[in-house]
């Protein structure tokens, strides 16, 4: 967390499926699961914030305090299905410049 921002760049083992955190921020409440279904260990494909899909290569959330509870989606892909991708900015393959 940074500057009021939650950043998502999971790095999870192979083997996990998915897995669930909750995160308090201020008054709020984040139910954040992150699906694995491609079975990687990072790279973001798409997240989702209380139903609605983020423009693609969005991996920051702004945080509220709002007393509102939020869910948050993301979904893992490979890296390597992510390159070269216009719509996806290099930050989110993994991949350092």
């Amino acid at each position: 967390m940074r500057s009021g921002k939650l950043l998502l760049a999971p790095c999870i083992p192979v083997d996990w499926p998915s897995f669930e955190i909750f995160f308090k921020h201020a008054s709020a409440r984040y139910e954040i699961l992150v699906e694995n279904p491609h079975r990687v260990s990072r790279g973001v494909a798409h997240v989702e914030l209380d139903g609605k899909r983020l423009p693609t290569g969005e991996t920051h959330l702004v945080l509220a305090d709002d007393g509102c509870t939020h869910r948050v989606r993301v979904i893992l892909e490979k890296p390597d299905a992510m390159q070269g991708r216009p719509d996806v900015p290099e930050s989110t393959t993994g991949r350092w410049n």
